[in-house]
């Protein structure tokens, strides 16, 4: 449970300094975001759960649960950090909308020193929508227009050197 409530608080703070920093849709095109100001401290995209002595710190007596041991440190893969996930993956147009978070919520991943999660956002891509709608097929598997940044189906024409880091 302290993993989700944990999680909960990073998805926050993403949508929070995402939204501060992004440019209004209605705004004029080729208008410059804002910077993140500098009283708010920057985060991520990897985010490591508060340790024993953390959590002592900040209160007197601490409400320490043995499953706060166990919390796995979050990967978040959002546009906010990495530029280059703004095109579909598959057929490559920049028409593309970001939509919520995930619904599935995170995966677990397999790191090289130890377990993990990812947790990513939903892009919409405007073009694939559209053949959708022309061809009127639903079942030929080709009427995805819609992938999460986590799922393998968004990273498997990525070559590795084009992975953003």
């Amino acid at each position: 449970m302290a993993q989700y409530e944990w999680e909960a608080h990073v998805v926050e703070y993403v949508d929070f300094v995402s939204s501060a920093t992004s440019v209004h849709p209605n705004s004029k095109s080729g208008s410059v975001p804002p910077n993140l100001k500098s009283s708010i401290p920057f985060y991520g995209p990897q985010f490591t759960p508060p340790t024993f002595l953390q959590l002592e710190k900040r209160k007197h007596l601490p409400n320490v649960k043995p499953g706060t041991a166990y919390m796995k440190e979050i990967t978040i893969v959002h546009p906010f950090y990495f530029d280059g996930l703004d095109q579909c993956p598959r057929c490559q147009s920049l028409d593309v909308k970001w939509g919520g978070w995930t619904s599935t919520g995170h995966r677990d991943i397999h790191g090289i020193q130890r377990e993990e999660y990812a947790l990513g956002v939903q892009l919409q891509c405007k073009a694939c929508k559209e053949n959708n709608k022309q061809r009127g097929d639903p079942k030929s598997g080709e009427d995805m227009y819609c992938f999460a940044t986590t799922s393998h189906l968004f990273w498997e024409k990525w070559e590795f050197w084009k992975i953003p880091r």
